[in-house]
């Protein structure tokens, strides 16, 4: 067991609402199961390595909109993972890429500019410290 739990005191959950019909899921699944084109090859995104690049936040890197793009990617940060994820199912624009999310962006301080209906609900805190 990875006891994730563990890692943090506390986190914050917000749900994303748009319409989950059979195409959006299909989007998500799609990015999901891709398989790896790079060090791991047959890995999918959730094999991929957690990877914090500086450089990569800075760059204009283009957005993973496509299978190949998201093959190619060796390894996300924890928000550029979830905005990549959005930018595939076109629940966000295309740029900024996703590189360019922070935990942030997805807090009630930011707004961010959501496509095709979806919003993002309140912030619930989940504590872990007992």
């Amino acid at each position: 067991m990875h006891k994730w739990n563990t890692a943090y005191e506390r986190i914050v959950f917000r749900h994303v609402k748009f319409r989950r019909d059979s195409a959006a899921v299909n989007k998500l699944r799609q990015f999901v199961k891709v398989k790896s084109a790079v060090r791991n090859p047959g890995k999918t995104v959730v094999g991929k390595r957690y990877r914090f690049n500086p450089l990569k936040m800075l760059s204009n890197d283009t957005p993973a909109k496509t299978i190949e793009k998201v093959a190619a990617t060796e390894g996300f940060f924890c928000s550029e993972l979830v905005a990549n994820a959005y930018i595939y199912m076109g629940l966000l624009p295309e740029h900024p890429s996703g590189s360019r999310y922070l935990p942030v962006h997805f807090s009630t301080d930011k707004a961010l500019a959501w496509e095709n209906g979806a919003v993002m609900g309140q912030e619930y805190l989940i504590d872990f410290v007992e």
